[in-house]
């Protein structure tokens, strides 16, 4: 079992990690990158991963930091399921076009200011509305504790984080390990609207940069709990 920290690493934006294992591929998150000048170039590599070849992506909450590149991922010809909360996916469908949409007029602009009229590299849009409307497509609703399985060899499970509407801790349990994915937690005296869902006790705990990220060693087998 290999995880990957493709974002979000020593920083607070951007959180995407790959799990491999067993010829399984999957994601947790596919955000942007925001802040910062080198946001936009960031923003346009290449991903580190072929993204044909991811199964599944499992999505924690709709901050576009957290989910504002899926749809370049479909662009990239992702094919599989997005899963998340109701709300969450409600909320996408707001958010995501909202992203494309200010793509395409920053990239309109850039294309009048320019002295032959063109769009350069620099300046095209990450994603268009069309790719949005694709990747919405594969998002499916999930609810909070039920118990899922998005492969044979994974079950996961959606609890509330209290951090934005829709938000959720990912339980996830693979053969090797059980892993959970947190957004931001409430910080002791921090005002959020729903306390974050007690959990099983974890063999890793994942989450973005300015949060708690611990890997500790686990005597138990992991089990479906």
């Amino acid at each position: 079992m290999n995880l990957h920290f493709m974002g979000a690493a020593q920083e607070v934006t951007g959180s995407c990690y790959l799990m491999e294992t067993k010829g399984l591929r999957f994601l947790v998150d596919c955000g942007m990158v925001q802040g910062g000048r080198e946001a936009p170039a960031r923003n346009r590599q290449p991903f580190g991963f072929d993204a044909k070849k991811i199964d599944f992506v499992l999505l924690t909450h709709a901050h576009i930091d957290h989910s504002g590149l899926l749809p370049k991922l479909t662009r990239a010809g992702f094919k599989g399921p997005i899963y998340t909360t109701s709300a969450t996916a409600d909320l996408l469908g707001v958010m995501l076009p909202d992203s494309a949409h200010i793509q395409e007029a920053d990239a309109e602009r850039a294309k009048r200011r320019s002295r032959r009229g063109k769009t350069t590299a620099a300046s095209a849009p990450i994603y268009t509305m069309q790719d949005t409307r694709e990747c919405l497509r594969q998002v499916q609703a999930v609810g909070y504790d039920d118990k899922h399985d998005p492969h044979p060899a994974v079950r996961c499970r959606f609890r509330d984080a209290g951090h934005i509407l829709g938000s959720a801790i990912i339980e996830v349990w693979i053969t090797e390990s059980d892993i959970f994915w947190a957004p931001p937690l409430s910080r002791s005296g921090s005002l959020k609207a729903v306390r974050p869902q007690r959990s099983c006790s974890a063999g890793i705990w994942a989450s973005q940069g300015d949060q708690s990220c611990a890997i500790r060693p686990s005597s138990r087998r992991p089990t479906f709990c």
